[in-house]
Parts: C-alpha cells; sequence; structure tokens
C-alpha cells in the first residue's frame, strides 16, 4: 500500500469496543497530518454505527481503542502483585506496593553508569526551581 510519504510496510493490531461489540483490527503507521486514525470500511461493515454525517459525530456509543495487551493487563498486574506479596509479605498500615516499568534506557544507565550523574534543571525551566525542590517532593506518596 502507498500514500504521499511512501509505502505502508509497518502496522499494529488494535482491539476495538463500540457498544457490546469489539474486534481486532490492523492499524497502518503513516503520517496523517492534524487527523490520529482513519476508520475504513471494515471498521464501519463491522460495528455498523449510526452518524450523524453533517456534524460528523457518532449518534449513540462510546468508541475505545486498546492495544492487544491491554486486555490482559490486568490479569498481569494481580499475578505480579501476588508474587511479590508472597516473596515480601503483605504491606503494613500505610504501606503500598507500587508497580514500575523500567525502559531500555533506564535499564542501559544502571547498567553503564557507575555513578549517578547529577545535572541541574534546564535554563528554560529554571524560573520553577522552587517546584523541583526537596520540600515539594515530600507532598508526593513515596515511589
Amino acid at each position: 500500500m502507498k500514500n504521499k510519504q511512501g509505502e505502508l510496510t509497518h502496522f499494529c493490531w488494535l482491539r476495538i469496543k463500540y457498544n457490546k461489540k469489539e474486534a481486532l483490527m490492523k492499524f497502518f503507521i503513516t503520517s496523517l497530518g492534524k487527523d490520529h486514525l482513519i476508520l475504513g470500511y471494515p471498521f464501519l461493515e463491522k460495528f455498523n454505527l449510526k452518524i450523524n454525517w453533517t456534524r460528523g459525530e457518532m449518534k449513540e456509543g462510546h468508541l475505545t481503542l486498546e492495544s492487544t495487551a491491554f486486555k490482559h493487563l490486568n490479569k498481569y498486574t494481580i499475578q505480579t502483585i501476588q508474587r511479590d506479596i508472597s516473596k515480601i509479605g503483605r504491606p503494613r498500615e500505610g504501606e503500598a506496593i507500587y508497580l514500575k516499568k523500567a525502559s531500555i534506557a533506564q535499564k542501559m544507565v544502571h547498567k553503564f553508569l557507575k555513578e549517578p550523574t547529577v545535572m541541574g534543571l534546564p535554563e528554560e525551566v529554571q524560573e520553577y526551581t522552587e517546584i523541583f525542590s526537596e520540600e515539594w517532593a515530600k507532598c508526593f506518596p513515596p515511589p
């Protein structure tokens, strides 16, 4: 398939939910300018939306797009928390279990840097230094 930007070679699968129906559909990745996505004939055929063409709106219902992994995220989260509780025990009053995912860049930093590098704030945000202070950081829950 081709468009202005050239050959369409990459795509992703997204789960579409509309009212009580759901389907897994292929979305090609390309530059669409101001548009985020195009829902074509296969989508319209599957979900048979009622559309107000004058206003460019769906007449009823709610449309949701999810990554294919999102459907299993809740199950994964519960399993991870249960595994951690079995390792370290239940949190005490006032404590919590946080799930965090490290990106590849974060993993590389920890692997290759022996000592952390302390950097100042970029010049364009220097006027907000107070917001990044230790005092303000105490307003947030612990990691």
